[in-house]
């Protein structure tokens, strides 16, 4: 029902620098960042302070505004970006329970796209492309996924 990113920062600062921090407080081993209310539990040793961060990013939660569908041993997250807009990542689970999620790459496949299906462009005042609106047919979306278009991936693997 959900994909989260994990990210894990080692830290390794001095005390001074660490009682001089706006954005770090340190007490009773433990650094507080008043900014996100998260909470650090570090070591202390001579001048020096040690300790892993670690923060999660909720990726995709399924809901009314994020929708899964399973297509021919795929899913495809659908996340709502505006109210008749969407956003579609494939998502492709392995049997050791690893996933990949792919996307399409705005500046690889946008040309190639162009062949199947008619996409419409955004541009700031500049003139550059901020935004490519896609509305495939079902057959144009299928074409889409037989060639491949989605492949800029991110590699996940299940945690307990």
């Amino acid at each position: 029902y959900m994909i989260r990113e994990l990210y894990s920062s080692y830290i390794r600062t001095s005390l001074s620098d660490l009682d001089t921090s706006k954005e770090l407080v340190l007490k009773d081993n433990i650094v507080y960042i008043p900014e996100t209310g998260e909470e650090v539990h570090v070591i202390t040793k001579n001048d020096s302070v040690f300790g892993t961060y670690i923060t999660y990013d909720t990726v995709f939660l399924i809901s009314g505004e994020n929708i899964l569908r399973k297509y021919k041993g795929y899913y495809f997250m659908n996340i709502r970006n505006d109210e008749d807009e969407w956003v579609v990542y494939k998502l492709k689970f392995r049997k050791d329970g690893s996933a990949s999620l792919c996307g399409i790459s705005e500046d690889e496949e946008m040309e190639r796209l162009k062949e199947i299906t008619t996409i419409v462009e955004e541009t700031n005042d500049k003139g550059k492309v901020t935004k490519y609106i896609i509305t495939p047919g079902k057959e144009e979306f299928k074409q889409i996924i037989k060639e491949g278009h989605f492949k800029e991936c991110t590699e996940y693997r299940k945690v307990n």
